[in-house]
């Protein structure tokens, strides 16, 4: 099918060529959108009338998408954000994916038993529970101007983490090579260890994130196993 481009058109050609091209793409896409019309000479006649003002008029959408780059470019784009969150978030990712360990980097060297900024007697906190009570009121206030929910946050994520049997490690983020150091070993920061196993840990996330409505029926010897032997119905 030989058909006049009324546009460019990518991998076949300018506005004006005379292409060849299977008769469905032509008569499904290029027809129906306009790109192109069917050579015959009284197209090719009408055409040359009317490429100058097709070309023009493609001319004028060029220009006004440069205009827009250029503009675009210029721009210096500022987008203001708390990220308080992002460390619940990386906690919920962490069990998601079922990770060994959760390693929080931030602006403090690990979680200190008071807030150092202020107390110069407090002392970093090598090891510790995840999920003790006692480490949230450790953990003071906002850690920096860009996160807003400082080491306070940084505690619950690692209780969220140790929900599915994650440990988590709280470390400076400008340590050299933290991360190579950490998974060579190396004990760097703070380590919220979980108290559960992954087993028991992957039956409380199940409990704790698996809430949907609606009921299973069971029959009186696997109701038994459930209420008063405790055991589980899974394989």
């Amino acid at each position: 099918m030989k058909l006049i481009l009324r546009a460019d058109v990518e991998n076949l050609g300018i506005l004006g060529d005379v292409v060849e091209v299977k008769a469905g793409y032509g008569r499904n896409f290029l027809l129906p959108q306009g790109l192109a019309m069917v050579a015959s000479p009284s197209n090719l006649k009408a055409f040359e009338q009317e490429r100058k003002k097709l070309q023009a008029r493609m001319d004028a959408v060029r220009s006004e998408a440069l205009a827009l780059q250029a503009s675009l470019e210029a721009l210096d784009v500022v987008i203001p954000m708390h990220v308080g969150d992002n460390d619940k978030l990386g906690a919920l990712v962490t069990n998601l994916v079922e990770a060994e360990v959760l390693v929080i980097l931030t602006d403090q060297q690990g979680l200190y038993t008071a807030d150092p900024r202020k107390d110069p007697q407090a002392t970093l906190i090598a090891e510790a529970r995840a999920g003790d009570p006692a480490l949230e009121a450790m953990a003071g206030g906002a850690g920096s101007s860009i996160g807003k929910g400082g080491m306070l946050t940084k505690i619950l994520a690692a209780k969220h983490a140790a929900g599915s049997g994650t440990s988590t490690v709280i470390a400076w983020g400008r340590e050299h090579n933290v991360l190579l150091r950490l998974c060579q070993g190396e004990s760097i920061g703070t380590a919220l260890l979980a108290p559960t196993q992954k087993l028991q840990a992957r039956k409380q996330w199940m409990l704790d994130h698996l809430q949907l409505p609606g009921a299973v029926q069971v029959d009186a010897g696997a109701a038994a196993k459930l209420q008063t032997a405790g055991k589980s119905l899974l394989p």
